[in-house]
């Protein structure tokens, strides 16, 4: 939050066409971007180090989780109140739809979908069949239409969508294997190459701003890595294990750039 200030002052709200953001919403977008944890990668990192079952290694994923869902709720709620900056009737309006809609999504839309796969012996299956897999791709673009249209980014519809699949039989484990193939050759590579496009690195043309660069590189690890350390600590991990802990969660990359991302297509930063 801290470091937001300096940024607000040297980079924001510079375009005199542009929106104007708040200093509010543009605190809380920065230190949102600077706490997420990149769960694939974490997940990647102690299966590859074998320490998934290892005591540091299930507190990792468990600290992952949790800072994965809190990250994604503060990351919706910056974009509510940049969309609503105008009236604040809009913020409580736009916070209401959403949790209507995971409310819908999260009871009776759950409770459906588990009651149809049941029933058609889906979860039994070695591997989802084409119609079980369409019927939940639905469910999801559906999702993250709503909440694109409401003024959430459709990340989080789809987000919500990804909740809702049962969890009996590792089912969201085939249904993963099933759909990961697209995302991570075809839809994944895309999404980044228009990042790369939309990035222009010849603007970081002054001291001040490699400054900025670096300063937000070393508070984003240094500020994980300590707090992690000092918890796992507090709680009689030895230091070894702390020090593990503090450096796994300051995983970032690809979560990252999918935070800036939605914020550069919000406005809340150019």
């Amino acid at each position: 939050c801290l470091l937001a200030i300096p940024l607000f002052h040297n980079y924001a709200n510079q375009d005199p066409e542009g929106r104007k953001i708040k200093f509010t919403v543009f605190m809380v977008f920065i230190a949102v971007s600077l706490s997420v944890t990149a769960f694939p990668v974490l997940c990647r990192i102690l299966n590859e180090l074998r320490l998934i079952k290892d005591r540091a290694g299930i507190i990792v994923l468990g600290a992952g989780i949790i800072n994965d869902i809190l990250g994604w709720i503060l990351l919706a709620l910056s974009i509510i109140l940049s969309n609503s900056e105008s009236n604040p009737v809009n913020t409580v309006y736009i916070l209401l739809c959403t949790f209507g809609w995971f409310l819908v999504y999260f009871y009776p839309v759950r409770y459906i979908l588990k009651w149809a796969l049941i029933k058609s012996h889906e979860l039994d299956r070695s591997k989802p069949s084409p119609f079980a897999t369409m019927c939940i791709l639905f469910l999801m673009f559906i999702s993250a239409y709503f909440t694109d249209i409401i003024g959430v980014h459709a990340i989080f519809g789809a987000f919500i969508a990804g909740l809702i699949v049962p969890r009996d039989n590792h089912y969201v484990v085939k249904l993963a294997e099933r759909m990961e193939d697209i995302p991570n050759i075809v839809l994944i590579p895309i999404y980044f190459a228009v990042s790369g496009l939309n990035v222009d690195l010849t603007l970081l043309n002054e001291g001040k701003d490699w400054g900025f660069v670096f300063a937000s590189i070393g508070i984003a690890i240094a500020s994980k890595v300590f707090s992690g350390t000092i918890m796992a600590k507090l709680n009689k991990l030895f230091w070894r294990e702390s020090l593990a802990v503090g450096i796994l969660m300051s995983c970032k990359g690809i979560v990252e750039i999918v935070v800036l991302t939605v914020g550069l297509n919000s406005g809340i930063i150019d």
